[in-house]
């Protein structure tokens, strides 16, 4: 909501609708999104853009897109297989305050293998009345709204019920292909970005090479002792690889760095358990879901856990 300057009277409602019917559809989500933003102080028309191709015939239902005070012109579309161009939104005058989610009065049906596209241009310049910075300054990606963010949310509907998770599998490698990109840009603006490097390594074993990922990660603690995540990413490894004294060591270290860090407590509760400790790994357990209440892989463990140890009385 925005502000009118005076005290204003809200009433909200929610409606809730119950069936005793299960749902005959399944709705995916899915974000075309660039994390490399850089935007020059001074220039009036960066383009960022993204593109991601459908694997399997669906319906677009709705869309949202989100940018901050620096974004001019929203456009997103698709390109059909057969040439055609099918017009999904286009926001002439961007205005972050009146942002938000469109649907369609009749879904858009694409087939398989068009291309979604989006394309947004922002104006760092001082001719742009809605830029907060004065003089201009240069702007990245960043959650926060004096940072900029280019997304384009899709709400889109499968044609066949199977074609869910191809869909999510597609789109995982697209969002890991979006990662890459902007650490590709962190670490050229600077070698020894560390949390990039931790990124970069995240990366690396979402494609299983995790001889290159373990090297980043070793250099993000090199270059950043203080970082938590790189332990921990190092420790899920040496755990993997049956090093669990390495891997203890590592995972150890993260906690001391974050004592919240609740994904650290689990490993060292699987760590625990691989090597009879019971009571340990219980206690680990127990405090990850103390700290991250919805980790069900833990939730698992922790029950299964206890019917050994209830056998064994």
């Amino acid at each position: 909501m925005n502000r009118t300057g005076k005290p204003e009277t809200l009433q909200s409602s929610v409606g809730l609708y119950f069936t005793d019917q299960p749902p005959t559809n399944t709705c995916f989500k899915m974000e075309l999104v660039s994390l490399a933003i850089d935007l020059p102080p001074g220039v009036s028309n960066t383009v960022i853009s993204d593109s991601f191709q459908l694997p399997s015939d669906v319906k677009v239902l709705a869309v949202l897109p989100h940018a901050h005070f620096l974004a001019r012109e929203i456009r997103g579309w698709a390109s059909l297989p057969d040439g055609t161009v099918r017009w999904l939104l286009w926001i002439r005058h961007w205005d972050f305050k009146w942002q938000g989610d469109y649907r369609y009065s009749d879904p858009v049906p694409l087939p398989a293998g068009s291309v979604l596209h989006m394309e947004w241009t922002y104006d760092n310049s001082e001719h742009n009345p809605s830029n907060p910075n004065h003089p201009p300054r240069r702007v990245g990606y960043g959650p926060q709204s004096s940072d900029e963010m280019a997304e384009l949310w899709f709400q889109l509907l499968p044609a066949r019920t199977g074609d869910l998770a191809l869909l999510e599998e597609a789109h995982q490698r697209h969002l890991w292909s979006v990662v890459l990109a902007q650490c590709q840009q962190l670490l050229e603006r600077n070698p020894n970005d560390a949390r990039a490097h931790d990124q970069m390594g995240k990366y690396l074993l979402s494609q299983n090479q995790k001889l290159r990922a373990t090297g980043e990660f070793r250099q993000a603690i090199v270059l950043n002792p203080d970082l938590d995540d790189p332990h921990l990413q190092l420790g899920m490894v040496l755990r993997f690889q049956g090093r669990l004294l390495e891997a203890k060591s590592e995972l150890e270290t993260a906690l001391r760095l974050n004592p919240a860090n609740a994904r650290a407590y689990g490993h060292l509760g699987f760590i625990a358990a691989d090597r009879g400790d019971a009571v340990e790994a219980e206690r680990c357990f127990r405090k990850t879901l103390e700290l991250d209440p919805g980790d069900s892989l833990v939730a698992d463990a922790l029950k299964e856990l206890r019917q050994i140890i209830q056998q064994k009385r």
